[in-house]
């Protein structure tokens, strides 16, 4: 999604329609593998995996719902180290900064 983390929907909101107010699916989203979480009120874990690649559904989002859209797995073993590297990157950026204030 282009806008992840948490969201509010208005009441009765698809979960087709949590995804387009998160800022719609990137171009990398895997829409037929999206993973819908809800906490049930006996306190079990419901997970389904839901395919919203014509962005329809019929599942009402409620508060506490969880709505993972993963990537497809075409990306590039670049793409996929670059992803797992960019926080050692920064970190590095960090020592060197600090390493040339130290001299």
């Amino acid at each position: 999604m282009n806008d992840p983390g948490e969201i509010e929907v208005s009441p009765n909101s698809s979960l087709s329609s949590a995804v387009a107010v998160a800022g719609g699916p990137t171009g990398d989203a895997a829409l037929s593998r999206v993973e819908f979480i809800r906490l049930s009120e006996e306190g079990a874990i419901e997970r389904q995996e839901v395919d919203l690649r014509n962005l329809s559904d019929d599942i009402q989002v409620q508060e506490g719902d969880v709505v993972i859209v993963p990537e497809r797995n075409s990306s590039s073993i670049l793409e996929w180290a670059g992803r797992i590297l960019t926080p050692f990157n920064s970190l590095f950026t960090i020592f060197q900064r600090i390493d040339q204030l130290s001299r």
